[in-house]
């Protein structure tokens, strides 16, 4: 759902990413927002190539009335 994320849930996300990026485990995640509009935070994460793969899926919104 729609969700702006408080200081704590940002903190908890970082926190999140760092310990999983320290060890190597796999982590996906979804987002219907483009890249571009991410907070640099999160962005510069997606930057190591060998570390990241982005997938965009272009297909439209099935949910009813959209």
């Amino acid at each position: 759902g729609l969700q702006y994320g408080t200081e704590w849930e940002a903190a908890k996300f970082d926190e999140l990413m760092t310990s999983r990026w320290a060890a190597w485990k796999p982590t996906v995640i979804t987002t219907n927002k483009d890249i571009s509009e991410l907070p640099d935070r999160i962005r510069s994460r997606f930057g190591d190539k060998d570390m990241s793969r982005f997938i965009l899926d272009s297909a439209p919104d099935f949910r009813k009335g959209k």
